[in-house]
C-alpha cells in the first residue's frame, strides 16, 4: 500500500517516522537483557533515537517560525501542558527530559529570532563552538553547567546541537546537505580511529555523556538519509507506506501514546517468554517482534483516537471541555505534582505493588494524549 507524498518532503517523514519506531525499539529493548553482539547491537540502534528526532525536529522548525504570533504562543502554551504531564508520567517534573527539552529549546530560538539576519549566524558560531569543545576537552564545562540548571538525561548543550543541526541544514539544497553529510561522517570516523588508535576515550562513540563523534557520525547519517530520499524523490517521485507519512504527521500524538502498548508488553512478554535465559539471537529477535507489536498498536491507537476526536468535534461536551483546558490543564498537573511529591510512587514501589504505579500513571498518559490532541486540532485549524 502505498501514498504519494503530495506537498510533503519524503525525507523528513521517513527521518521523523523512523525516530518514532526506534525509540519504541529503545524502550521496549530494556526488557531483554542483551546477552549476545546482535541483541546489544540492535539495543544500541534503537539508543539513536532521540538523537534523529531532535535533528528532524530542527529540520522543521523553519515552518514554526513563519506562523503568526498568535500560532505560536497557543501552540507553545498547549505544548507546555503535554511536556509537564510528560515529566510527570516519568516521575520527576522539574527534568529537561525529551518534550521538555524540545519545547525549550523551540522557545529559546523563537525568542532569539528577534535577532533577524543574525538569528541563524549566531547560532552557527555557537553551534562551532559547542562542537569544538566536545572534540578537546574530554570533560567539557558547559555539559555540567545547564545539568545543574535543569537537570535531566538532556542536557541544553551539547544535545542541543542535534536541534541545531537539522535547523540550520534544513534550508540547504540536496547537493549541499549531502557533502555536509559526507563531511560530518568521515570526521566522526576520524575521531573513532583517534579514540581506537589514539587513546582518546572522549573521542569514543558515546550517548551519555554524548561525545562529538556520536553527534558527527548521527547527524552524517540523518542528513545523507534525507539527501538520497530528497535525491530520488526529485528524479522519480517516491511513493511513501501510508504509515510512514500518517505516523510523521502526527508525530507528537504517536510519541504520547506509544507508551502505552509499551508498558503493556513489558509486563506481558516475561510471563510469556524466559526472557533472562534468552540468548544473544533469540534476544534480538523478542526485541524485533516486540518493538513491531508495540510500533503497530500505536499506529491503530492513533487512527481510533483521532477517528474518536473527530466524531466528537461539534458536541457540547468537547466545546465545554476545550472552553477550559487551561483550568483543566493546570489543575491536573498541580494534582498528579502533588501525588509525585508525595513519595507515593517509592512507597508502592518498596510494598512490592508497583505494578499499580503503572495503572495510576494512566491517568497522566490520557490527559497528555488530550492535551496533544488539542494542540493538533488546533494547529489544523489555522491552516
Amino acid at each position: 500500500m502505498g501514498n504519494e507524498v503530495s506537498g510533503r518532503n519524503p525525507g523528513f517523514d521517513v527521518l521523523r517516522g523512523g525516530a518514532l519506531a526506534l525509540m519504541v525499539m529503545a524502550h521496549f529493548s530494556r526488557t531483554i537483557p542483551a546477552t549476545g553482539g546482535v541483541s546489544a547491537g540492535i539495543s544500541l540502534v534503537g539508543e539513536t533515537a532521540p538523537a534523529f528526532f531532535f535533528f528532524a525536529f530542527g529540520l522543521t522548525f523553519e515552518r514554526f517560525l513563519r506562523k503568526p504570533s498568535s500560532f505560536k504562543w497557543r501552540q507553545t502554551v498547549l505544548f507546555l501542558y503535554v511536556a509537564v504531564m510528560h515529566n510527570i508520567f516519568l516521575r520527576d517534573w522539574y527534568v529537561s527530559d525529551f518534550l521538555a527539552f524540545l519545547l525549550l529549546w523551540r522557545t529559546v530560538l523563537w525568542g532569539t529570532s528577534t535577532l533577524g539576519t543574525w538569528h541563524k549566524k549566531l547560532w552557527t558560531f555557537l553551534s562551532l563552538g559547542v562542537l569544538v569543545a566536545l572534540v578537546i576537552s574530554p570533560e567539557p564545562m558547559m555539559r555540567r553547567a545547564f545539568q545543574g540548571v535543569i537537570p535531566g538525561p538532556f542536557p541544553l548543550m551539547p544535545w542541543g546541537l542535534f536541534i541545531l543541526a537539522g535547523w540550520l541544514q534544513g534550508q540547504l539544497s540536496v547537493v549541499k546537505r549531502g557533502c555536509v553529510g559526507v563531511g560530518a561522517t568521515a570526521l566522526g570516523l576520524g575521531l573513532l580511529v583517534g579514540a581506537q588508535w589514539g587513546g582518546f576515550s572522549y573521542w569514543e562513540f558515546d550517548k551519555w555523556p554524548m561525545t562529538s563523534s556520536y553527534f558527527l557520525l548521527l547527524t552524517g547519517v540523518g542528513l545523507l538519509t534525507l539527501s538520497a530520499i530528497e535525491y530520488r524523490h526529485q528524479r522519480r517521485r517516491l511513493r511513501l507506506w501510508e504509515p510512514v507519512t500518517f505516523l510523521s504527521k502526527n508525530l507528537l500524538l504517536a510519541t504520547v501514546v506509544h507508551y502505552v502498548p509499551v508498558m503493556i508488553l513489558k509486563e506481558i512478554t516475561p510471563r510469556l517468554i524466559p526472557v533472562a535465559s534468552l540468548d544473544g539471537n533469540l534476544g534480538a529477535l523478542v526485541i524485533v517482534a516486540g518493538s513491531v507489536v508495540c510500533v503497530v498498536v500505536t499506529y491503530w491507537l492513533v487512527r481510533l483516537l483521532l477517528l474518536v476526536w473527530q466524531r466528537l468535534q461539534g458536541t457540547r461536551p468537547l466545546e465545554a471541555f476545550v472552553s477550559v483546558y487551561d483550568v483543566v490543564a493546570l489543575g491536573g498537573i498541580v494534582v498528579s505534582a502533588v501525588w509525585l511529591g508525595a513519595n507515593g510512587i517509592n512507597g508502592m514501589q518498596e510494598l512490592g505493588v508497583g505494578r499499580w504505579v503503572q495503572v495510576l500513571r494512566i491517568p497522566v498518559w490520557g490527559m497528555m494524549v488530550v492535551f496533544a490532541l488539542v494542540m493538533q486540532s488546533k494547529r489544523k485549524t489555522a491552516r
